[in-house]
């Protein structure tokens, strides 16, 4: 493994040498695999799996550690980013970090940096730059084509300000400072007069822009703004402002740059029509789904920012989602997640009690002002307004962050996430439990199946959330002995046999289903072909067997447990919540209304019109 890894990085570097002598460190530094630790130069992580620069004296092993490119700063530079006089290699130790005797200093590169960090220092001037930004490079212009592509980005940026193009070849993953999402892009802005290093789309901002959620007035950029506490939030999603902002101080309205690349989609009564640069009107559409308020549905007009739901904390994707905003609550939603039934009555996994869903945006939590975020556990069961985001489906047992549903009377108080309560799963009945049981096309956590007591962990499973349950699908009792696979010719047979891959393969070896070509333990039983040695998963199989076993869906078929006595429709189990009467809705339209002076409803969408008051 070690000399792979070797070679994979000489590959990379051809001059890498195996042995040099560093300023750094009194003793050679060796050039192999190292154990996860920190770099001597920059002070950041060297990973699993990686080679470095170690020193093997018997005193120094393992801790003294150099990545391969920090290798080569020297302690005395001349750089791209300051040619008129020499850096020198500035060490701090951690004791010196602590000391109130040390100035903080920030990186002229990318900004304020840790007083742990080491950094390259101009006496002269006072420029600083770490390490890591002494690692970038200009990008080189080698012949003509070059070049054209450096004067195509260039074209490109609009930052007000002169701007560095480097190639992002480094080891280190950088954030951009405007939008503090990693820079995965093939190059770097690097802007010396706003101490930022910005990706592609960043670096197209200009200093000024007209936003259709704020028409009254122009958003203006503000690089080094004066928010640094957590009352300054974005107006969209409700974030802590950190890293660039366009605000407006007539109105207190900011947005961050990746809420300001989302653009509502026009009106039906927009569209088509030929619209000038003088027209003041503004018209987007508005539309009211399950959530209490009106939604502005918007697209993501600049590539590379990652967008996240705040109910199901899933990334929204760039070509084709639209993000559903709430300026009252200030969520970004899926359509599917802004639809959400308020409340679920006689789900399977809860047929007690209504489940009540519950509101709540990690991203709003968040203050990047505190260094050490606070463990937030996982909540399976309590009280309601204890939530804080993240939760242990009672149904699946999966943990889930962002919106949830929670029955609210005091004798269960259990939370699950927002699919369970609202889908609807196959069910089996069996002998070996009184309440038929759902599947869970999913891994559980931490489960233990009832049968065998052996973990349940990398397969579906069965499990009655009311009873706790839980059940393996080879452990379902009358499984049929053959059962017809849909990517095989032959029957394959139940059996309870170890079947190896190989027949000199030893017991604790890994094996493989052929169906799903995933992990598959020895003891379990198989379904298999004896004639092609093909071996699957029984829960492969279910698709098939599923019939066998007189599966049906909820809803389709009487229940025979204690708290229902009829067959549920999906319509009977979605019920809008309680206490949201017509007064409250009239109240929340109300409230939008002042946000959108004119506002026509239509059944389940409405259209804002908007009179900017021109530019202030």
């Amino acid at each position: 493994m070690e000399d792979k890894i070797q070679q994979r990085e000489r590959e990379r570097d051809p001059e890498m040498e195996d042995k040099i002598q560093h300023f750094i460190h009194e003793h050679p530094l060796i050039f192999h695999e190292v154990d996860p630790g920190e770099c001597l130069v920059c002070r950041n992580e060297i990973p699993l799996w990686s080679c470095a620069y170690s020193c093997r004296e018997h005193f120094c092993f393992p801790s003294y550690n150099v990545h391969i490119r920090c290798a080569k700063l020297q302690r005395e530079m001349v750089h791209p980013f300051h040619p008129k006089h020499s850096l020198t290699f500035q060490m701090t130790s951690s004791n010196d970090a602590s000391s109130s005797s040390v100035v903080s200093f920030k990186c002229d590169a990318c900004g304020p940096i840790p007083r742990s960090s080491n950094y390259f220092h101009c006496s002269d001037c006072g420029f600083n730059l770490d390490p890591c930004c002494a690692l970038l490079k200009h990008t080189e212009t080698r012949n003509v084509q070059d070049r054209q592509i450096q004067t195509q980005i260039q074209s490109l940026l609009r930052h007000p300000h002169p701007l560095i193009i480097c190639e992002n070849k480094t080891i280190f993953n950088f954030p951009c400072s405007a939008c503090r999402q990693p820079i995965n892009g093939s190059w770097i802005c690097v802007c010396l007069e706003c101490n930022c290093l910005l990706d592609e789309s960043c670096a197209q901002w200009p200093s000024q822009i007209d936003h259709p959620l704020h028409p009254q007035h122009p958003l203006t950029l503000l690089v080094h703004h004066h928010f640094d506490s957590a009352s300054n939030r974005c107006s969209a999603c409700g974030k802590v402002l950190v890293g660039f902002t366009f605000h407006c101080s007539d109105c207190n309205f900011s947005l961050d740059p990746c809420c300001a690349s989302l653009i509502p989609l026009p009106s039906q009564n927009s569209q088509g029509r030929a619209r000038g640069r003088e027209e003041e009107e503004e018209e987007f559409q508005i539309q009211q789904l399950s959530h209490r308020h009106p939604l502005i549905p918007c697209e993501m007009t600049k590539k590379g920012y990652t967008i996240t739901c705040d109910a199901c904390q899933l990334h929204f994707e760039e070509d084709s989602s639209v993000v559903y905003v709430c300026l009252e609550c200030k969520f970004l939603l899926h359509k599917s997640c802004a639809d959400l039934p308020l409340k679920v009555k006689h789900s399977f996994c809860h047929q007690q009690h209504a489940l009540t869903l519950i509101e709540y945006s990690i991203r709003q939590s968040e203050d990047p002002f505190v260094k050490e975020k606070p463990y937030v556990r996982p909540m399976s069961s309590g009280k309601a307004h204890e939530f804080k985001g993240e939760l242990q489906c009672h149904a699946c047992t999966k943990y889930a962050s962002g919106f949830a549903y929670v029955c609210r009377n005091p004798k269960c108080g259990i939370f699950f996430d927002i699919r369970c309560p609202v889908s609807k799963p196959l069910f089996i009945k069996s002998e070996i439990h009184h309440h038929p049981l759902p599947f869970f096309n999913d891994r559980p956590s931490l489960l233990y199946c009832t049968v065998c007591n052996i973990m349940i962990n990398i397969t579906p499973f069965f499990r009655c959330a009311e009873c706790e349950f839980n059940l393996h699908p080879y452990c379902v009792p009358k499984l049929p002995p053959t059962a017809k696979d849909k990517i095989h010719r032959h029957p394959l047979a139940l059996t309870n046999s170890p079947i190896r891959d190989y027949p000199d393969e030893h017991e604790h070896s890994e094996f493989y289903c052929d169906n799903c070509e995933e992990m598959r333990y020895l003891e379990e039983p198989t379904y298999y072909c004896e004639e092609c040695h093909y071996v699957a998963h029984v829960h492969c199989l279910l698709p098939e067997i599923f019939p066998m076993l007189g599966a049906y869906k909820f809803g389709e078929t009487k229940l025979d447990m204690s708290t229902s006595s009829k067959a549920l429709t999906i319509e009977e189990m979605v019920e809008e919540e309680e206490g949201v009467d017509e007064q409250e809705v009239d109240m929340a339209t109300s409230s939008s209304r002042k946000a959108f002076p004119s506002v026509s409803t239509d059944n389940s969408s409405m259209v804002a019109s908007k009179k900017c008051k021109g530019k202030s």
